[in-house]
């Protein structure tokens, strides 16, 4: 018993820490988008431009995100804890079609995917517009030559190469989502051993 209070404190403090760090990603990527374009005039999401958004509207709009998010990814975790220690274990194989029949299961998957993705997005976004500042005004950073590299030979040689970026972290959100997944089915099949 004494092993399964830990195991639940553990996954409590992960979460935790998670959605710390997912906080400080997206307000870094707010940060560092204002660093480089104040003006909004260098904005690359298709959202903020088709919509005009201001500031004001985009902290609202990345407030929202990150609380719906940050409280799916909470019911997610408690649903998966809840599901692994009550029902049977079920095998890596059959992880797929679990997801597909069981409603609850798939939204967890879901959201779970779209706050890792968001998370790590969010920190390649702030360093992306980071070297976008030091090429629109660091001429003197030590950084430049990397800037100019990373915007030249990139950015503008290839155009839509943020929605292959977009489409990688995609991926490794699903990724690490189904790692995050065996994790805790693997925590509860070795609490049910040693109990």
């Amino acid at each position: 018993m004494k092993n399964f209070f830990k195991q639940k404190a553990d996954a409590i403090s992960a979460s935790a820490f998670s959605i710390f760090i997912y906080i400080l990603f997206v307000a870094s990527d707010i940060y560092t988008t204002y660093l480089a374009t104040p003006d909004l005039k260098y904005e690359g999401n298709w959202v903020i431009r088709h919509f005009n958004l201001g500031w004001h509207q985009i902290i609202l709009k990345d407030s929202i995100t990150v609380i719906i998010v940050s409280i799916g990814l909470v019911f997610a975790l408690h649903y998966l804890d809840s599901y692994y220690r009550q029902k049977e274990r079920i095998s890596g194989r059959r992880l797929l079609s679990k997801i597909l029949k069981t409603k609850k299961y798939a939204g967890s998957f879901v959201v779970m995917s779209f706050f890792y993705f968001h998370l790590t997005f969010s920190a390649f976004l702030a360093v992306n517009n980071y070297l976008h500042y030091i090429f629109l005004y660091g001429t003197d950073s030590p950084l430049y030559m990397l800037s100019s590299m990373y915007i030249n030979h990139i950015i503008i040689k290839y155009p839509y190469i943020f929605f292959w970026y977009r489409g990688f972290f995609i991926i490794a959100g699903i990724l690490f989502t189904i790692y995050r997944i065996r994790c805790i089915r693997d925590r509860y099949q070795k609490i049910s051993v040693s109990i």
